[in-house]
């Protein structure tokens, strides 16, 4: 029997999955087309919806946002960015509904300033770090200074990427979601992004990368 820990209000473990459904910049700024993702989560069975914030001027160079990029929302990426961003008080919003909806609400900041804003106004139960922030130590911390629970993402990430957040020395309470990489003494759960995990993926042990802390296995291999 694999470990179980407690993420927000859920039970995850090898009898157990937590499904996030991701709705990221998928609204395009609207917020009744965000309350239509939210309502497709939930009548699809996720536990947690999960959106994205950044501070633009934070994430992006003053070249990159001032580069022409047609769209909806004008003609700069700039524009685009911008167009994407939801307010706190917009999520302060989708957030209430969410709820009312039985799901978990979760922002994925990709800067400290956005992380910041998420945690004085959103009080979300839980955390995930895109695996562009990674290696960003000071993001990191300020994530680990929060105390609640860490999904880390690592899609994005190699092996020795992976292993540089264990010297950062989280606390206890995280879950390294696997595409790719190993695990790095933490409980580790298999995360496919591009598609759906099939057997090719696991030896039987659990996932071929994972070393021997992982304890969650591919229920369909013949390993324990």
């Amino acid at each position: 029997m694999g470990k179980t820990i407690k993420i927000g209000n859920r039970l995850v473990g090898a009898e157990s999955c937590l499904v996030i459904a991701e709705a990221g910049v998928n609204h395009n700024g609207d917020p009744i087309l965000a309350k239509k993702l939210i309502e497709i989560a939930a009548e699809s069975g996720a536990d947690v919806v999960k959106f994205q914030k950044r501070t633009i001027d934070l994430v992006y160079t003053q070249e990159e946002l001032d580069a022409p990029r047609e769209s909806p929302w004008g003609k700069t990426n700039r524009d685009q960015k911008a167009g994407l961003e939801f307010s706190i008080q917009q999520y302060i919003e989708l957030k209430q509904y969410a709820t009312d909806k039985k799901l978990d609400f979760i922002v994925s900041c990709w800067d400290l300033n956005a992380l910041h804003e998420v945690e004085q106004h959103l009080d979300v139960k839980y955390h995930k770090i895109p695996s562009a922030l990674l290696t960003n130590k000071a993001f990191l911390e300020a994530i680990n200074a929060t105390g609640k629970p860490v999904i880390i993402s690592t899609g994005m990430s190699n092996k020795d990427q992976i292993h540089a957040v264990d010297r950062i020395a989280l606390h206890e309470e995280v879950i390294a979601l696997i595409h790719g990489g190993e695990s790095f003494g933490y409980y580790c759960v298999w995360c496919e992004s591009s598609g759906t995990v099939t057997c090719d993926d696991c030896d039987g042990d659990g996932c071929d990368n994972c070393d021997d802390n992982c304890e969650v296995k591919c229920d369909e291999c013949d390993g324990p």
